[in-house]
């Protein structure tokens, strides 16, 4: 039986920069049906605190009440933006403080089937992005759809590009992914030579796959002297990919804070979306 996507869960915080993100998921809508909730962040600056708030860990001095800028009513922005989605999602509406609330995420997204949020990377609050990336990706146990900021793809899912490296982080991505493989065009899955290699081969995994009836294909590169996310992204643009498809994070979080890593890379630069599993 035809795997199916249930519920996506869709992150927000400003009504310019989240454009892409509502694109995405309508697209997701119309290509396998689904079902689209949204979770909507605001600030919200306490009146016992006016001297100023921790914001995403950052001291922010608050302007008396008659000095500030009418905030724009995000929610009413957010209600227009689901106009062209075949059913109204609902919203729930989360207010920050600080950075403490980029843990509602985590907790939230553990009810969808996935999350699809804006890439934090140069976005503004990107802190606070960040952090709600984080969450959503170690807490909830489900995958985690980033949008580059001012996409405007056509199409998202119809040709994916799968990051292999046999490991069981890659594992998880490429289960959780089933529901893509199934109505895409292309699915290509890619190994890189020159990179750390465990577990079950790219041939045998894609002979498994294919028995489902997706169309999968198998690329191989090698290039010592370039970056393994180097090499995913230019294989990505050379197939015309519109996802990509990876495990994330294969060590603890703090381990990546301070090593980086492949999918730190990605999250930063790469302008395909990118479908993420740990």
């Amino acid at each position: 039986m035809e795997p199916a996507l249930i519920d996506v869960l869709v992150m927000v915080l400003s009504n310019r920069e989240d454009e892409a993100v509502l694109s995405a998921a309508q697209l997701l809508e119309k290509r396998h049906d689904a079902n689209i909730s949204a979770l909507l962040f605001t600030k919200a600056v306490p009146a016992e605190s006016p001297a100023g708030v921790v914001y995403a860990g950052v001291w922010t001095v608050a302007a008396p009440p008659s000095e500030r800028p009418k905030e724009p009513d995000q929610a009413s922005w957010l209600l227009r933006g689901f106009s062209g989605f075949a059913r109204r999602p609902p919203v729930k509406r989360i207010e920050v403080v600080d950075g403490a609330a980029a843990d509602h995420p985590g907790i939230d997204a553990r009810r969808a089937s996935m999350t699809v949020m804006l890439r934090p990377a140069g976005a503004r609050d990107e802190t606070l992005r960040r952090s709600m990336f984080e969450s959503a990706l170690y807490e909830s146990g489900r995958p985690v759809m980033l949008v580059p900021r001012g996409w405007r793809g056509a199409s998202i899912g119809g040709t994916v590009l799968v990051a292999w490296d046999g490991s069981r982080e890659a594992t998880r991505a490429v289960a959780d992914a089933a529901f893509l493989f199934a109505k895409a065009e292309r699915v290509v899955f890619l190994t890189i030579e020159n990179g750390a290699h465990q577990g079950p081969s790219a041939r045998e995994l894609v002979d498994n796959i294919r028995r489902t009836g997706a169309q999968c294909q198998l690329r191989s590169v090698s290039d010592p002297r370039q970056s393994v996310d180097y090499l995913l992204l230019r294989e990505a643009v050379a197939i015309g990919a519109d996802l990509i498809v990876m495990g994330g994070y294969g060590h603890a979080r703090v381990h990546e804070m301070i090593f980086g890593g492949v999918t730190r890379s990605m999250v930063r630069s790469s302008p395909i979306p990118l479908f993420i599993s740990r």
